[in-house]
């Protein structure tokens, strides 16, 4: 009996060891989103990764409280010491419930501006967003939409920093930006003639404080597209999603991903038939399109063809893949 609450206490203490490392060490992160079931973005709040800290430190002080109860505490207060400290993780748990506060939940609603269904988050109890956010940018700039369906559309790109995902072939330096708030991006925009706007990364789902943005830019009467790998719900202020599902991230997929877009696009960075076919069944779209890998200046055409062939010719094929390339790497424009 006394070997069997030994091994209960230590599980109990193990556990909050565990949470201490992740609210410590991993905000944010995939993993720490999951488990607390937390918006990612949310997490990357500064003052959020200050509070997980603080509380990660006290689970830590827990566990140690418990195994001091068990292996260290003098002879006649085993017992006391370990009611004490198992007094103190139920208090905790039960107040946890008690509350509703950081709750996020996701719900699938129509977007009123086209046929798609969205999954769009909504924070309950608490307001995360200051008045005038800050925000990382890689840049922007006006041109020319490059590739896709809205291939030669004028547009202005907003780059977001940061990425959930480290693709060996991307082209964007997307750790190397600078932060601009709220009013400085519409300031910069308004000097641009373009009114069509790509929100592109990076990834810019993760960025903090997206809706704010997206809902300042609709204000002015901007078209807004998004450029998303898709792992993450396209916000419902978007009028274009172009999602590029990774291959090279094929298992991430499997666990999760957007379930409608305007276009799919696909870089052909090895043989990613399978890949195409299994995002078919994930992702509805209009159009869907492979794209070559360039790597070290060369992009891999042949292949990224012979790979659209293979998909078209399936006599039970249920979409028609084409060819999307870069265009104004040619035409030498940004």
């Amino acid at each position: 009996m006394k070997l069997l609450s030994t091994l209960l206490v230590l599980l109990v203490a193990a556990e909050h060891f565990y949470i201490a490392w992740l609210e410590m060490t991993q905000i944010p992160s995939e993993k720490a989103a999951e488990i607390f079931k937390l918006p990612y973005e949310f997490m990357e709040q500064k003052r959020v990764q200050t509070l997980f800290s603080n509380q990660g430190l006290y689970n830590g002080f827990l566990g140690i409280g418990l195994v001091w109860s068990r292996f260290a505490a003098p002879d006649n207060a085993v017992y006391g010491a370990t009611i004490l400290f198992l007094g103190f993780v139920l208090i905790a748990a039960a107040w946890a419930r008690s509350l509703p506060a950081i709750k996020a939940y996701s719900s699938s609603k129509a977007c009123p501006r086209c046929w798609r269904r969205q999954r769009c988050w909504r924070y309950e109890k608490i307001s995360v967003a200051p008045e005038n956010p800050q925000y990382r940018i890689v840049e922007i700039f006006e041109s020319l939409q490059g590739e896709g369906w809205n291939t030669g559309m004028p547009a202005v790109f907003v780059r977001l920093g940061k990425c959930n995902l480290a693709c060996g072939w991307c082209d964007t330096d997307y750790l190397k930006f600078g932060m601009m708030s709220l009013s400085d991006i519409l300031g910069r925009l308004k000097t641009y003639t373009a009114r069509n706007i790509i929100i592109t990364g990076g990834e810019p789902t993760i960025q903090p404080h997206l809706d704010t943005l997206l809902d300042a830019l609709k204000a002015e009467g901007y078209f807004l597209c998004i450029e998303t790998n898709g792992l993450k719900p396209a916000p419902p202020q978007i009028d274009y999603v172009a999602t590029s599902p990774k291959a090279c991230y094929a298992a991430k997929y499997e666990n999760g991903c957007i379930s409608e877009a305007d276009e799919v696009r696909i870089v052909a960075d090895g043989d990613v038939v399978a890949f195409c076919q299994n995002m078919e069944r994930k992702i509805r779209a209009r159009r869907y399109y492979l794209s070559p890998c360039e790597q070290n200046g060369v992009m891999n055409i042949y292949d990224t063809i012979r790979q659209i062939g293979l998909l078209n010719s399936r006599p039970d094929a249920p979409v028609h893949w084409q060819l999307s390339v870069q265009t104004h790497k040619w035409a030498g424009i940004e």
